[in-house]
């Protein structure tokens, strides 16, 4: 099964390290994208299939990573949901607090091709064969 993975994030060269990534190593996913919060949480009330999983970048205008997940929470869109942090930080705090917004785990935000084809590789392998992703009935 192919693995829908949602990246939001506002840096559009970011962006463009995930594509070419995802590209150039050939991992299976299909990507979609999600330029900020409120994007994403308007884009979560359409009809339409749910991501397998979020990355979910810290540190973006309007609202960040975490003020997204407490939405996320009051909206009640847990479990449905796998949503992993991206943040550059190192702060305790930070991943405390994601997590108990709901947040599955914290990375730190990969910067190149390598770092972020381990990354993905690893949470792809993981999702699709240790986490076994149910079959979608939307």
């Amino acid at each position: 099964m192919r693995m829908r993975l949602w990246i939001v994030d506002d840096d559009d060269l970011y962006w463009e390290l995930v594509r070419t990534t995802v590209t150039r190593w050939g991992l299976d996913v299909e990507l979609d994208r999600c330029i900020d919060g409120h994007v994403f949480l308007d884009r979560l009330e359409e009809p339409g299939e749910l991501p397998d999983l979020v990355l979910l970048d810290e540190r973006m205008p309007g609202l960040d990573g975490t003020q997204v997940l407490a939405e996320l929470r009051r909206r009640d869109l847990f479990p449905a949901l796998s949503v992993c942090l991206m943040t550059s930080s190192r702060e305790p705090e930070l991943v405390r607090k994601a997590l108990e917004r709901g947040a599955r785990f914290c990375i730190e935000k990969p910067s190149s091709f390598e770092a972020l084809k381990d990354i993905l590789s690893k949470i792809i392998a993981f999702y699709t064969t240790v986490a076994r992703l149910p079959e979608s009935t939307g």
